[in-house]
């Protein structure tokens, strides 16, 4: 089985205009393989066989994807709200 690297390597490989394996993109957006292979399907994220037979894809559309999930965590990080410091429950007072 390959490895499939830490995310900075992947990113910097496909700030360079790197095909990433569908492995490589659910390693680095954080979503399945089995998510990717239906956004392949669907036309969500291009790609191409390479001579292996495996699917590389298009990095322009990885970089969108990556770049929608984590303007997602952000904007559901700035509307949750703040953590209780263990106050227990409004029973308890």
């Amino acid at each position: 089985m390959r490895r499939v690297g830490t995310a900075e390597e992947l990113e910097n490989r496909l700030d360079a205009g790197a095909e990433l394996t569908i492995g490589e993109v659910a390693a680095l957006t954080g979503l399945s393989r089995s998510t990717i292979h239906r956004q392949l399907r669907a036309g969500v994220l291009r790609y191409r066989r390479t001579p292996g037979g495996y699917r590389g894809c298009h990095p322009e559309d990885v970089r969108r994807l990556l770049d929608e999930r984590r303007q997602l965590y952000r904007d559901t990080e700035a509307t949750e709200p703040p953590a209780s410091n263990g106050g227990g429950s409004p029973r308890d007072g």
